[in-house]
C-alpha cells in the first residue's frame, strides 16, 4: 500500500498541472485585460484552476523528496532534484495572479481594474515566476537524463520524461493547451514509472545484514573431523 501511495504521489502533482494548463481560461490571452475578460466569462473554470493549483502545491515537492533518496547518488541527481524542488516551491507565486483574476470576476470588477491589480503584484511574486520557469524545466530534463544514463526505466519512458518540460515551454510559446496537457501528462507518466521502478528495485534487494551473514558463513572453513586416537593393545 505504501508503494502505491508513493507512486500516486509522484504522479498526482504533475497531473494536477496538466489539467490546470488545459482548462486555464486565459491560456491564449494577449495581456492582463484579455485574461481578466476570459476569467470573467468562465469564473467556475478559474475556481477549478485554483483548486488544481492547491493540489499541485501540496504534492509536487513531496513527490520529488520521496523519490530523491531512491535515485542513484551523484551530481546529476543532486542538481536535477534541487532545481526541480526550487521551481516547484515557486508555484504559489504564479498562483497569486490567478487568485486576483478570480477575485475580480467574483466581485464583478471591470476587466481593466482587475488587470491593473494583476499587473501590480509584489516583486516577490515576480521573482518566483522568474525562478519557476527555468528551474523546473532544467531540473526535470536532468532527472530524465539520469534515468536514461542509468537505465532506470524503459528508454521511451525516460525520453518522454526528458522532453516533457521542453514541450511545456513550446506549448506556452505556441499557445497550444493540448500540447501543454500532453507535456505535463508525460511528466506524470515518467515520474510515476520512475517511482515504481526505484521503489520495487529497492525493496527487492536482500537485507544487508542477512547478506553479510550469509557471505561470512559461506566463507568460513568447514570444521575438521577429530583425529582418531590409537590406543595400545592391552592384551600384550
Amino acid at each position: 500500500m505504501k508503494r502505491l501511495l508513493l507512486i500516486a504521489l509522484a504522479a498526482f502533482g504533475p497531473l494536477c498541472v496538466a489539467v490546470l494548463r488545459f482548462v486555464l481560461p486565459y491560456f491564449s490571452a494577449s495581456d492582463s485585460s484579455a485574461a481578466a475578460s476570459d476569467v470573467a466569462a468562465h469564473p467556475g473554470t478559474q475556481s477549478l484552476v485554483l483548486w488544481l493549483g492547491l493540489g499541485a502545491t501540496l504534492t509536487l515537492v513531496p513527490g520529488l523528496i520521496a523519490l530523491w533518496p531512491r535515485m542513484p547518488a551523484g551530481r546529476l541527481r543532486d542538481i536535477g532534484f534541487s532545481l526541480a524542488v526550487v521551481g516547484y516551491l515557486c508555484l504559489p507565486g504564479i498562483l497569486v495572479t490567478d487568485h486576483i483574476l478570480w477575485l475580480g470576476a467574483d466581485q464583478n470588477l471591470p476587466a481593466d481594474t482587475t488587470a491593473r491589480l494583476a499587473d501590480s503584484v509584489h516583486m516577490s511574486a515576480l521573482v518566483q515566476i522568474g525562478l519557476f520557469v527555468p528551474t523546473h524545466i532544467i531540473g526535470i530534463v536532468l532527472i530524465g537524463v539520469l534515468a536514461l544514463r542509468r537505465r532506470l526505466i524503459p528508454t521511451p519512458v525516460a525520453w518522454a520524461l526528458t522532453v516533457s518540460q521542453p514541450l511545456h515551454l513550446a506549448a506556452i510559446i505556441l499557445g497550444l493547451p493540448v500540447l501543454d496537457l500532453l507535456a505535463w501528462t508525460l511528466t506524470a507518466l515518467g515520474s510515476a514509472w520512475l517511482a515504481s521502478a526505484t521503489i520495487f528495485k529497492a525493496t527487492s534487494k536482500p537485507d544487508l545484514y542477512t547478506a553479510s551473514a550469509a557471505r561470512t558463513s559461506s566463507s568460513a572453513p568447514a570444521p575438521r573431523a577429530p583425529l582418531a586416537v590409537t590406543r595400545p593393545d592391552s592384551s600384550t
